[in-house]
């Protein structure tokens, strides 16, 4: 009776303890001090699909972070950063898969570029992660973490592999309205557009004639009427661009518009070449 009540315990214990729908980790890459490395910070999907993760990574001493790269990301709308905090030595993050992380995929969410002072043992920790999965309803998830130890080793004593170039993704921008927002005012929102590094800012052109106005994740349109195509420019870090359009909902203005300046530069045209004629005869 003793050992059955201790078994019934234990399988109760077992069945106590909390499922996760998903793991956060840091990688621990091979590093030296006085050399910049690289800690990729993942995302595995375990029994649930997932679209949003927030959380943060509090940094070690004795390290500092240069760059933080998510040009690569499984998650292409970050609502907050991921932004090194020098106060609270943590990197901070909020980040959104729009179509989800499948159960049993390993997804990328940015990657730290750091470098360690001295050699040593430094330990990157995963601190209150949560995250939300993707059935439409936002039911938060049960994430597991844990810190992860970084070997450094003596100035130049390893070979740090150079970070891989990701691909281009592409900037992904609609127009919408909400009574609850700007006034009721239509508005464009985008995200995405990563080209080699992490997106600095967007620049946005309502129209052929007007100038580019920088952006975050947002913009309120001028003409409410919406007969202007919109272009919206992704560029990042490293200077380079990705551009997409959201077509106007009354084109014929902006049509009519085009259609007369084509005219009027085919008359000035034609009028210069009828003037050049003459004087060549």
């Amino acid at each position: 009776m003793k050992y059955f009540t201790t078994f019934a315990a234990l399988l109760l214990a077992v069945s106590a303890l909390p499922t996760h729908a998903a793991t956060l980790s840091v990688e621990a890459p091979l590093a030296a001090a006085e050399q910049s490395f690289y800690l990729p910070v993942v995302l595995s999907a375990e029994n649930d699909s997932i679209n949003t993760v927030s959380g943060s990574v509090v940094v070690p001493s004795g390290i500092t972070v240069e760059s933080i790269d998510t040009s690569g990301s499984a998650f292409s709308l970050f609502a907050e950063g991921p932004t090194y905090e020098l106060g609270s030595h943590a990197i901070t993050f909020t980040a959104g898969a729009p179509h989800g992380i499948p159960p049993g995929d390993v997804a990328l969410l940015f990657i730290i570029k750091a470098r360690a002072i001295a050699p040593g043992s430094y330990a990157f920790a995963p601190a209150n992660v949560s995250a939300y999965a993707n059935d439409g309803q936002g039911t938060a998830t049960a994430v597991a973490y844990e810190a992860t130890e970084v070997s450094v080793g003596a100035p130049g004593t390893v070979a740090i592999d150079s970070l891989p170039r990701a691909p281009i993704a592409p900037v992904i921008a609609a127009i919408g309205r909400d009574d609850s927002l700007f006034e009721g005012k239509w508005f464009a929102t985008f995200y995405g557009g990563a080209a080699g590094s992490a997106v600095d800012h967007y620049e946005v052109r309502e129209g052929f004639w007007h100038s580019l106005v920088h952006a975050e994740r947002y913009y309120v349109l001028e003409d409410q009427r919406r007969t202007s195509t919109v272009w919206v420019t992704a560029v990042g870090e490293n200077g380079k661009k990705v551009t997409t359009a959201i077509p106007a909902f009354e084109p014929w203005p902006e049509r009519l518009l085009v259609a007369g300046i084509v005219l009027v530069l085919g008359l000035i045209t034609y009028v210069v070449w009828r003037r050049m004629r003459r004087v060549t005869l």
